[in-house]
């Protein structure tokens, strides 16, 4: 998957746009063809993580981070909480990866973190 591949080489811009195209692909593909197995709920995830670091400032994990209005970081929290409930709603099948990531550490002082797992239990 491109998204990945953008993500290991530390190209954040380029795998949001991979894992966005990708995801807005199933969601206009018929009922029937959407079977991607574990890609859908994993771009989920990654989009996540993106999100959440760009938050913060970081447009790649070897750029030093920018400084972030307010409210355009609260607006990429709410994003990244969007993919982490997509994810965890489409089957994303380690759980347990949420709360030992780094990347979505910042996420878990938030209530809607809680409220999220604890309706998952």
């Amino acid at each position: 998957m491109r998204g990945t591949e953008a993500m290991r080489a530390g190209d954040w811009a380029t795998a949001r746009g991979a894992y966005e195209e990708g995801l807005a692909g199933a969601e206009a593909a018929a009922p029937s063809e959407r079977f991607l197995g574990d890609l859908v709920p994993e771009g989920h995830y990654n989009l996540a993580c993106i999100y959440l670091q760009r938050s913060a400032g970081m447009l790649s994990p070897s750029a030093a981070a920018l400084e972030v209005p307010q409210d355009e970081a609260s607006r990429l929290r709410d994003e990244a909480f969007c993919h982490v409930r997509a994810a965890l709603d489409l089957g994303f099948p380690d759980r347990t990866q949420f709360e030992g990531d780094v990347d979505l550490f910042p996420l878990h002082d938030d209530a809607r973190w809680r409220e999220l797992f604890a309706s998952r239990r």
